[in-house]
């Protein structure tokens, strides 16, 4: 097994939550899954970078839809109402700089 982005040797690094063998790169040190493409020869390793970001007050409509679609809600769910939401997320409290999620 090689990583594609630096075809350095790969180790084997465990498995994933389903139980697919993981691999590590040696040299750069991705971490993936091999695929197997149609004439089963193993094609790459998948690998996804994770960016996280503060969501901003101005984010809030997106915020609602979002979470409105994973917890398959309907339109006049309370935990979904914009000044709900406003006040979860965006309002100061006293003891703490920070959102309250």
């Amino acid at each position: 097994m090689t990583c594609h982005g630096c075809h350095s040797d790969c180790e084997r690094h465990g498995r994933d939550r389903y139980g697919h063998r993981r691999y590590r790169c040696r040299q750069c040190s991705k971490t993936g899954i091999p695929s197997v493409r149609p004439d089963g020869v193993w094609a790459t390793m998948h690998h996804m970078e994770l960016k996280l970001e503060q969501v901003r007050p101005e984010d809030l409509d997106e915020v609602v839809g979002f979470l409105r679609r994973v917890f398959q809600a309907p339109p006049n769910a309370h935990f979904l109402q914009t000044d709900h939401v406003q006040w979860k997320f965006f309002e100061p409290r006293p003891d703490w700089d920070g959102s309250r999620s």
